[in-house]
């Protein structure tokens, strides 16, 4: 059974990378995700580049990009999956989707593929204003690196969740507000640990995303905080499947 299971896993992941290419293919032959994604690159780096004392003489940082790129990626990462679920339930093409020859988990790995390539596309973009820092005042590479490798990990998360979202909703607007919702909320609950009682506030550290993406964009990527940008978005991942099968079950 090892060599017929194994055969079966890559045709399942041959079709998360295929259905991942059409909605690539998709969001570049129109729509509003590349818009969102060059708007997304440009807010990022005009912070940069506002913040940043380049004639003064002060200290070169690249902290207000990876701030803003990082603050950002809660509303990019819901408006680029709102549709991709939801908007097909709305428009009745949900049904021709659920009968391709693939568990739901290829389904929903697809279409998060789809997503995610967007955000590191809209992350990649940002990439000449670092390496114009280097050139020009010599601003090292290596914390950059960290605060990029934090960014991917969060729009991961972020894509998951927002796919979760569209899975779980009858329309892309509810699907953007509870992803986004959960995105706040997860920003929001280290500053609130300090006002919970003993038994949540250590909770809410440990499920926070503030610190877990704050180390990463000081330049520090510890593998604790790895482990759960990739444990969480496995979570949402497997929840937007679980959503997606009671979706398709239930009579309509």
């Amino acid at each position: 059974m090892g060599p017929e299971r194994a055969r079966g896993a890559g045709r399942w992941a041959r079709a998360a990378l295929t259905l991942a290419g059409l909605e690539a293919r998709a969001a570049a032959r129109g729509g509003v995700a590349l818009p969102l994604c060059l708007a997304y690159s440009c807010m990022s780096v005009a912070a940069l580049f506002t913040f940043t004392p380049l004639l003064d003489g002060g200290e070169v940082s690249l902290a207000p990009l990876f701030e803003v790129a990082g603050a950002l990626l809660p509303a990019l990462a819901p408006a680029l999956t709102m549709g991709l679920l939801a908007g097909e339930r709305a428009s009745g093409h949900l049904d021709a989707l659920l009968a391709a020859p693939a568990p739901y988990v290829a389904l929903v790995g697809g279409k998060w593929l789809g997503a995610l390539a967007l955000c590191l596309l809209a992350l990649l973009c940002t990439l000449p204003a670092p390496l114009f820092l280097w050139r020009a005042a010599g601003v090292p590479l290596g914390p950059a690196a960290a605060a990029y490798v934090g960014l991917a990990l969060s729009a991961a998360l972020h894509c998951a969740v927002g796919v979760w979202a569209s899975a779980a909703a009858r329309r892309p607007l509810g699907a953007w507000v509870a992803a986004f919702g959960a995105g706040v909320a997860l920003a929001a609950l280290a500053p609130l640990a300090p006002h919970l009682p003993a038994p949540l506030d250590e909770l809410a550290l440990r499920l926070g995303v503030g610190e877990r993406l704050a180390r990463p964009l000081r330049g520090v990527l510890d593998s604790r905080d790895v482990v759960y940008f990739v444990g969480l978005t496995a979570v949402s991942l497997l929840s937007a499947a679980r959503a997606l099968r009671a979706g398709a079950l239930r009579p309509r």
